[in-house]
């Protein structure tokens, strides 16, 4: 069994080559490619899980807002780094949609 979102959204995207879902091997783009996917769901999506889950991450039930407080400016830092890279572009890894992209729009729902 696979699991772990950036490692199936990988293999089945390497195993459909034709869906153009990621840069080809030996691209300039691959590299970006995996930065922005680990980046999304190692780093944002870890930390909106704590935005919106703080009472997983204490013991002690008044300070649960506090967390999710501080993560709130967290969080927005780390959008304000994805506006600047789209910045003057329409996808985040060259001129074409990848799973990135996807991923992105999912965190960002």
């Amino acid at each position: 069994m696979l699991f772990e979102s950036p490692a199936i959204c990988i293999h089945l995207v390497e195993s459909n080559p034709s869906s153009n879902f990621i840069p080809n091997i030996g691209s300039k783009n691959r590299a970006k490619f995996f930065q922005w996917m680990m980046y999304l769901t190692n780093t944002v999506q870890a930390e909106l899980m704590i935005h919106f889950y703080p009472e997983k991450h204490t013991t002690c039930s008044n300070v649960a807002s506090d967390i999710a407080n501080i993560q709130e400016k967290r969080i927005t830092d780390m959008f304000q780094l994805l506006d600047n890279e789209l910045e003057n572009k329409a996808f985040l890894v060259g001129n074409m949609i990848t799973v990135c992209d996807f991923s992105l729009f999912m965190l960002t729902i």
